[in-house]
């Protein structure tokens, strides 16, 4: 389409359909906004931790109580303002960040490649364990870990989903 056709195009639409488009994007726009607000925007902690994680001086590998800098160092910045990564090159796999004070709080795998199996969703939130981490208990969908950076638990949701946080006590 040329500038020429595009203007003569522009010209043939009333000027309120301008404005209901323009009232339109600001609402759109504001749901978004308080949306965000609601959850957090993707900043702020969904569980109490109880924890001291001390920040890396480099980036190590991305997991649950080490520095959010290790998962923008590892996966680039998020691609939206709630903390969303993609978790692969296909962008089949999406997973979002909760931080506080500069440490990652939570991981929750919100999408996984179709076909994806409970034992496969499962590891998906494993990679997320600090250095070390043990399994202490297992109940129905919860897997309890010890770990240097506090108690951290996984509930596998299966069919693609999971979430991995650092425990309240």
């Amino acid at each position: 389409m040329s500038i020429a056709s595009l203007r003569q195009f522009l010209a043939k639409v009333p000027r309120w359909a301008y404005i209901v488009a323009g009232v339109a994007l600001v609402l759109v726009l504001c749901i978004g906004v308080s949306i965000a607000a609601a959850s957090g925007g993707g900043t702020s902690p969904a569980v109490v931790a109880t924890h001291t994680a001390v920040a890396a001086s480099k980036p190590g590998p991305p997991y649950v109580g080490g520095p959010y800098t290790n998962f923008t160092h590892t996966y680039g910045q998020p691609f939206n303002v709630n903390g969303w990564f993609y978790g692969n090159s296909k962008q089949t796999l999406i997973f979002a960040v909760t931080v506080s004070g500069g440490i990652v709080t939570m991981v929750s795998v919100l999408q996984s490649p179709d076909g994806t199996t409970d034992a496969q969703t499962m590891k998906e939130c494993e990679v997320f364990l600090p250095s070390g981490a043990s399994e202490f208990n297992a109940i129905s969908d919860l897997t309890d870990y010890h770990s240097s950076v506090g108690e951290i638990v996984i509930q596998n949701a299966g069919q693609g989903t999971c979430t991995i946080s650092l425990s309240s006590s």
